[in-house]
């Protein structure tokens, strides 16, 4: 087992990459530059995994027949709550802010506009990347 230091390719914190010591050398030079720290790589992860649960449950809800819909529209809205919950604190922690911009609206808006899920978390990611670059508070 080898190990190396190396800067977080997010955040540029310390690192530390491991690998077997059978690994070719041209594998573990293509892999140092991706590694990323476990606090980025988690966020990373869970902004990608709630985003892509979000969309799945919008999708679930377009695809619903009136009838379906009023059937499901509550289940959909709370797991949406949460998931877009998650979602902004992955995106707080991936930006290093202080402050998290998030209210029931954003779940209630892919709600009313399921088939628009991917550009609405596209939308919101550009207003909490402004945000965060003027420094502005939510």
């Amino acid at each position: 087992m080898r190990f190396a230091q190396a800067k977080c390719k997010f955040c540029g914190g310390s690192a530390t990459a491991q690998w077997e010591d059978a690994d070719p050398q041209e594998a573990v030079d293509r892999f140092i530059p991706m590694i990323a720290c476990n606090p980025c790589a988690d966020a990373y992860r869970q902004r990608n995994d709630s985003g892509s649960e979000i969309v799945s449950n919008c999708y679930r809800l377009s695809r619903a027949s009136k009838k379906e819909r009023a059937e499901i529209v509550g289940d959909i809205r709370t797991a949406l709550v949460v998931l877009t919950r998650t979602y902004a604190y992955a995106m707080m922690h991936i930006l290093r802010s202080q402050s998290v911009l998030w209210s029931e609206d954003f779940a209630q808006r892919l709600i009313e506009s399921p088939e628009k899920a991917s550009e609405i978390l596209r939308q919101y990611r550009a207003e909490v990347r402004r945000m965060a670059k003027q420094g502005i508070a939510a």
